[in-house]
Order: structure tokens, then C-alpha cells, then sequence
């Protein structure tokens, strides 16, 4: 890993230490999925599609989730923007 200031990746620790259950689950689908759209991770999930996305707004607002690209969704076949993990400076 390249030089990742100690205050930043201990911020970014609490933030996933402090995640609801359902925070946590959404995005432990990211984990799994790599690159998804919010559909694809309640399809993943098992979930709908209403109990996702607010979890996924949660993450986003949290920094932990980030934009990567709008593309067809597998499950709708629509435009969907698609999301990934956000990593941390220095760590990719």
C-alpha cells in the first residue's frame, strides 16, 4: 500500500465501524459485486429495490461509495448509474 496519511484511514475505519446492519450487508454486496448498479445489489441481495437505494445514499453521503459510470442495468435493462467501493488515497 502507498503512503496513506494514519488520520485518514483511521477515519475511514470508524466510518465502517459504526455502519447499521443493513449498511453493512449493502455493502458487503459492493464487496462481492465489485461494480453494481443499486438493482443489481438489491437483485444480489434478495432485497427491493426501495430498501437498497436509501442504504446505498447512506454510503455515498458517508464517502464509502462512489459514482464510477452510467450503463444498462443487468436486471432492468435501463440506464443506471453504478457504483463501486470508494478507496482510500494511496491505496489503489
Amino acid at each position: 500500500m502507498s503512503q496513506v496519511s494514519q488520520t485518514s484511514l483511521e477515519a475511514y475505519e470508524e466510518v465502517l465501524k459504526n455502519l447499521g446492519e443493513c449498511q453493512a450487508k449493502v455493502l458487503q454486496a459492493f464487496k462481492e459485486l465489485g461494480l453494481a448498479t443499486n438493482q443489481e445489489c438489491a437483485n444480489h441481495l434478495c432485497w427491493g429495490i426501495n430498501r437498497v437505494t436509501p442504504r446505498c445514499l447512506e454510503l455515498r453521503r458517508m464517502k464509502v461509495l462512489e459514482y464510477v459510470e452510467t450503463r444498462k442495468d443487468k436486471v432492468t435493462g435501463r440506464n443506471a448509474m453504478v457504483w463501486r467501493i470508494k478507496s482510500i488515497k494511496g491505496e489503489e
